[in-house]
């Protein structure tokens, strides 16, 4: 499968958008997201590409940044992320094949191995890395996200593009030659 012809891109949330870190207080949870991913998660938006976020948990911090980001769909307190994988593909008119899955624990290993292209993030648990047809170099909730975008939009023949158009809006001091 190349990631080229990936349209429809799902994860986890904690360990893949972000560390995994939390921060408990007694009503709420404060978790970190990746900027970098983010930006990525939206460019992967603007070019057609269904993002979808299955977590096994729920937090409003969670649902705060689907929202934020626009992202097509959210799943929390979601068992079976496999069988939710299929199910959204279906739903949505995608072939499986034309899916991936970004995890990164035990949990994850169900969609992993459901997806056309199972992605464990670089710091996933060894089993996720077992099952995964590729490993990102990076870890998760610090570019892995941006990573797979990256090489999906690549293998598209999309990112020189991407990278230019926001290169033409650069701000700079430099002075306007005459």
């Amino acid at each position: 499968m190349a990631f080229g012809d990936i349209r429809l891109l799902a994860m986890d949330v904690d360990g893949t958008q972000t560390d995994g870190s939390m921060v408990v207080f007694e009503k709420s949870t404060i978790k970190f997201f990746n900027a970098r991913d983010g930006l990525a998660t939206n460019i992967a938006l603007r070019c057609g590409i269904l993002v979808f976020w299955i977590s096994g948990g729920f937090s409003e911090a969670v649902e705060t940044r689907a929202k934020a980001m626009g992202i097509t769909g959210l799943l929390q307190g979601c068992p079976d992320k496999g069988s939710a994988l299929v199910r959204i593909a279906l739903e949505n008119g995608i072939p499986i094949e034309q899916t991936a899955f970004i995890g990164d624990d035990l949990n994850d290993i169900p969609a992993i191995k459901a997806a056309g292209t199972g992605i464990a993030v670089g710091d996933a648990a060894p089993e996720c890395k077992r099952c995964a047809d590729h490993v990102t170099e990076a870890p998760g909730g610090k570019g892995a996200v941006r990573e797979v975008v990256e090489r999906i939009l690549r293998e598209r023949g999309l990112w020189e593009d991407i990278c230019a158009d926001f290169e033409k809006y650069a701000i700079t001091d430099k002075p306007v030659s005459q």
